[in-house]
């Protein structure tokens, strides 16, 4: 894959100035994914509503840099940078109908482990599986420093070479992300049933009777039916995790009123009909309301 180039122009563009441009790409690309990402939080805040949207933005807005650019000018940002340009195999314009088959041609080169890009420095012709699959050449169409070139092909090698990788675990990070998110859920219903029962079984000793409140202090009565209250575990992105949004907590709203209409924290208990909900009209990462677990 060594590079030897004559310096004049309209020659084939070889593997290294083509990963020196490539890295430009890259780090533009990486931009657009902590773009993606952060519109995809505001928008979508839930588990894997915010996933599948991050990963479908991100594609299309990949998809227009690469189409557009490429058909359009056969130049990225980076291929401008480095004087290189895409064209047909005669030379002339690709469009944009090659320029999408180009790029549905990088994921046949990603998927083999980036052997369709280092085709370019194997193939005399200078050319990548996304080039023969599309019709197309990269040609060297001004001048280029061959320091710059030096530079960014070493920068571009870590970010072409990790740029799958780091979108894969930004993806699997979303998927740990919900994940205990619906743990923390499942952990909260957890809790809720075990309040309700020991409040079942104060009633049944108490011969009807529903405790006046859920302390589990040394001289509450109710500490004899639970040692310690539970806690609300939610703490989601979706309402504000880390805010006064979020249901976690132990506390414990005594009061007779069930219409739960705010997004308050920890429980909500009515004395008279021994019911206890989460005091929280917010809804979890399938879109029930915290309020309404346990029906």
């Amino acid at each position: 894959m060594n590079d030897k180039e004559p310096d004049s122009i309209n020659q084939p563009a070889g593997f290294w100035i083509r990963l020196a441009a490539h890295s430009v790409d890259s780090v533009i690309m990486l931009m657009v994914k902590v773009g993606t990402g952060t519109a995809a939080t505001a928008l979508m805040p839930l588990g894997s509503s915010r996933l599948f949207l991050d990963l479908a933005l991100f594609t299309v807005l990949h998809m227009l840099y690469y189409v557009l650019l490429t058909g359009r000018t056969g130049q990225t940002a980076g291929k401008l940078l480095f004087g290189i340009r895409v064209v047909g195999v005669a030379g002339e314009s690709i469009g944009y109908g090659r320029a999408v088959r180009r790029w549905l041609g990088y994921l046949v080169s990603y998927l083999s482990l980036g052997y369709g890009f280092y085709m370019a420095g194997i193939r005399a012709d200078k050319r990548a599986s996304h080039d023969l699959l599309a019709g197309t050449k990269v040609m060297r169409v001004a001048p280029y420093s061959p320091s710059l070139q030096a530079v960014c092909a070493t920068v571009g090698l870590v970010f072409s070479c990790f740029f799958p990788y780091l979108l894969l675990m930004s993806l699997t990070f979303d998927t740990f992300e919900r994940l205990l998110t619906v743990s923390h859920e499942g952990t909260s219903k957890g809790n809720l049933n075990a309040i309700r029962s020991a409040i079942s079984i104060y009633f049944g000793d108490r011969e009807g009777v529903y405790p006046g409140s859920l302390s589990t202090g040394p001289d509450s009565p109710f500490s004899l039916f639970m040692d310690a209250l539970p806690a609300v575990t939610e703490t989601h992105a979706g309402i504000g995790a880390g805010t006064v949004e979020s249901p976690s907590g132990t506390q414990v709203l005594v009061t007779t009123d069930e219409n739960i209409t705010v997004k308050g924290r920890g429980w909500r208990y009515n004395p008279e009909t021994g019911r206890i909900f989460i005091n929280s009209c917010a809804t979890d990462s399938r879109g029930v309301p915290y309020s309404c677990y346990g029906y």
